[in-house]
């Protein structure tokens, strides 16, 4: 968990100060954490993603999607939900995922 907090801070950060190109290398960064107990069961904070989203991005927030799911085998149903709603223009309900 450590890991993808390590990576959605520091892009949180860069993305308030204009740094979207620098704000986009902190999910991919966060999704090539080989998982923990933690995140291969509730999976990781997406608020960096939904941001992402904000600011037009979508691919962003796919290729951090995809890389989710070699740690997180239990949010598959999630991860196909908000691919959909992504890819449909929306920003998804991440629910509990915003908050750890």
């Amino acid at each position: 968990m450590l890991f993808t907090r390590g990576n959605t801070i520091p892009g949180h950060i860069a993305l308030k100060n204009g740094g979207i190109a620098l704000a986009k290398s902190y999910p991919i960064k966060a999704g090539n954490t080989p998982g923990s107990i933690a995140l291969n069961s509730f999976g990781s904070n997406i608020s960096l993603a939904r941001d992402l989203i904000a600011t037009g991005d979508k691919d962003t927030s796919l290729q951090y999607f995809a890389l989710c799911r070699k740690f997180w085998k239990m949010g598959n149903t999630e991860l196909d939900a908000w691919e959909v709603a992504v890819k449909d223009g929306k920003t998804p309900d991440f629910g509990a995922n915003l908050v750890y």
